[in-house]
């Protein structure tokens, strides 16, 4: 029986990180997934494109992570807010702050290939997938777990790590609450060329179907991600090609030249939930299986990549000081660490999908002058770009 000091349940980008964080701490670590790792990154299974923030792109380059990726990433300068239909808007851009760039929009496929690919060959990182855990059981008089997987194998692992996304295993499994709410809401990912050369901005566009984020991609390339109501995602997903194009341009103008083709249209649901604690008996919860949010603000992986760079910290000093990692006192440590961080985004986040979500004249009325002001009083403009990338922390 293979004992570890650490088990990551879940191998996607998060559990990849966050393996990466501990490698060469002196740990024996264990990363197990349902999926194979190809599936992780496959362009033709998930053409996400990812916002990472300028703290994420940090994050990365500490996992040594980024000088490879940063080759596949287009750079945010600039962010262009706007409504359909009103007047006014907002943009953020980097050289407020002077940094290079608000942000990088990266393929979840090319993210997968620098951070899932690989990843067995770390030296102190095994990794075991494709990989069904039957049951997780407690041992209080030994403080460790014993995990029966569907090979008629079982690990112990003082410590469990659950990375396993919005529907986790462990949480579900630990009974951990959860605060969740269904917005009835999609999104529709795909890319698309245009005649226009793409600059170094990012549009948002809140319009009366959902939110239309326009990513820069490459010279002529755009991330699009709408976010519909399920209530209008089958009379917008069953059109053709040149119809669903259509419907973008009528939404987003041609400030972005013509819209020519797109690529394979793909559909995520949408929802948010909350985890009521990050940690339980010998278990702490990161990423999505913490918090899933809703895509308007663009923080899911960047919050994820921040709760592994925290909860990776407090292990180290935790090692070096001679205590368990699986003590109470380290994981409180680490919930009290992201308290703050977790309530800010969220908050955020909810303030967004409820200003843009609401049909209410009077509502209308107060997001158009918001977004007036962002672009004429300059303290607000630097607080709604801080807090939205997540420069500040």
């Amino acid at each position: 029986m293979q004992q570890f000091d650490l088990a990551i349940i879940g191998g996607g980008l998060i559990g990849a990180s966050m393996a990466r964080a501990m490698s060469g701490a002196g740990l024996r670590v264990v990363v197990l997934d349902q999926q194979p790792a190809d599936t992780l990154y496959a362009a033709a299974q998930d053409n996400r494109g990812l916002a990472l923030s300028y703290t994420s792109s940090k994050i990365l380059a500490g996992l040594n992570c980024w000088q490879q990726l940063a080759v596949a990433a287009a750079p945010i300068k600039s962010v262009h807010v706007s409504e359909h239909g009103a007047f006014g808007f907002t943009s953020l851009k980097a050289a407020k702050f002077n940094i290079p760039a608000l942000g990088y929009v990266v393929s979840a496929s090319a993210l997968g290939q620098v951070l899932v690919a690989g990843l067995e060959y770390l030296p102190d990182i095994n990794v075991i997938r494709p990989v069904k855990i039957n049951s997780v059981n407690y041992d209080t008089d030994r403080k460790i777990w014993d995990l029966e997987l569907d090979s008629q194998r079982t690990i112990q692992a003082k410590l469990l790590v659950a990375a396993d996304g919005s529907d986790s295993f462990l949480r579900h499994r630990l009974n951990i609450a959860v605060t969740s709410e269904n917005y009835q809401q999609s999104a529709i990912v795909t890319n698309i060329s245009t005649t226009a050369v793409i600059c170094e901005q990012a549009y948002e566009r809140f319009t009366d179907s959902g939110v239309l984020a326009l990513l820069p991609f490459g010279a002529k390339m755009l991330k699009c991600v709408w976010t519909v109501e399920n209530s209008a995602l089958q009379n917008i997903n069953c059109i053709d090609d040149a119809e669903f194009l259509h419907k973008v341009q009528a939404a987003f103008g041609f400030r972005l030249g013509r819209f020519l083709q797109i690529s394979k249209r793909m559909v995520f649901a949408i929802q948010q939930l909350q985890a009521q604690s990050l940690y339980a008996q010998g278990v702490v919860l990161i990423g999505n299986a913490a918090n899933t949010l809703h895509p308007v603000a663009a923080q899911g992986f960047n919050l994820g990549l921040r709760d592994v760079e925290v909860l990776a910290q407090t292990l180290l000093k935790a090692q070096q000081a001679g205590h368990d990692l699986n003590s109470q006192l380290v994981l409180q440590k680490y919930a009290n660490l992201r308290a703050r961080d977790h309530q800010l985004t969220q908050q955020y986040t909810n303030r967004l999908v409820t200003a843009f979500a609401s049909d209410a004249s009077l509502v209308k009325y107060s997001r158009r002058l918001g977004i007036l002001a962002t672009q004429f009083i300059p303290w607000l403009n630097e607080r709604v770009t801080a807090q939205g990338l997540a420069l500040c922390r």
